[in-house]
């Protein structure tokens, strides 16, 4: 795939996002496996170990009463570290494949190795851009729902602008709203489709993992990462291909002619 000259319709980043991907599946694939895999596994134990046990009855000693609240406690705990665990493996497993999808619209080879370390190294502003994000889209789905998506695609582009152009995270804010600005009706198409696609993707893997349950929650997480893994790097890619779009959009902008004085 080649960088954008021009902005791309719904179609041609469709295409080019499912180019990308299935040109180089491995590539995207692994880092997101890994990922969903450490959360399923981390959240499968950690939630088999810590139980809450039944709720004591009125009139229970103590005893009763202290054993529930040192269960709840380290059930509260290890939610905490599922969360955790979760927004960070997921966090560093989007800032490989964005670079990654840039380094091959850009250079049209990537190294491993180079899209870890830059997601590692900007692992606290990933953070800090994902919680604001989900803190703001949240207020906005509580509000009216509409709201909510509108600021989501507002800011959809704040952690490809983090990655690519080291934007720090407020101004990442002004930027992905600069970009993606008049767009928003085309950007929700996309992003729709996307979501459409990945919807169905995590739908199979819950229906073909059902069985493997016999096995174990486990063993269900497990077969379920795997399958629902397939379709996750969409969503990396789909952001870094509209962001591609959106700057070539800005280019032509640019290098459009004055209107005449008259």
């Amino acid at each position: 795939m080649q960088k954008p000259t021009n902005e791309l319709s719904i179609e041609e980043s469709l295409r080019q996002t499912m180019r990308l991907y299935l040109n180089n599946f491995l590539t995207f694939f692994v880092p997101l496996l890994v990922a969903t895999l450490v959360s399923e596994v981390a959240s499968t134990i950690l939630s088999d170990y810590f139980s809450l046990g039944e709720f004591p009855e009125v009139g229970a000693g103590a005893e009763a009463w202290n054993l529930f609240f040192s269960r709840m406690e380290a059930l509260i705990i290890a939610t905490l570290a599922i969360f955790i665990i979760s927004l960070v493996a997921s966090a560093i497993a989007e800032g490989v494949c964005i670079r990654k999808a840039s380094d091959l619209i850009e250079k049209g080879t990537t190294i491993t190795k180079d899209a870890l370390n830059l997601a590692v190294r900007k692992l606290l502003p990933l953070l800090a851009a994902t919680i604001l994000i989900a803190i703001v889209v949240g207020a906005g789905l509580v509000a009216l729902i509409v709201p909510g998506i509108v600021l989501a695609i507002m800011f959809s582009l704040m952690i490809p602008l983090i990655l690519i152009e080291d934007a720090k995270v407020f101004d990442s804010l002004s930027k992905s709203q600069k970009l993606v600005s008049n767009r928003w009706l085309k950007t929700f198409g996309f992003y729709a489709a996307i979501a459409i696609t990945v919807f169905f993707g995590v739908m199979v893997a819950v229906f073909i993992s059902a069985p493997f349950g016999v096995f174990g929650s486990l063993a269900r997480s497990i077969v379920m990462s795997i399958i629902a893994s397939v379709a996750a790097p969409l969503v990396p890619i789909a952001l870094t291909v509209h962001y591609y779009s959106m700057k070539a959009r800005e280019q032509e902008r640019i290098l459009l002619p004055p209107p005449p004085m008259f």
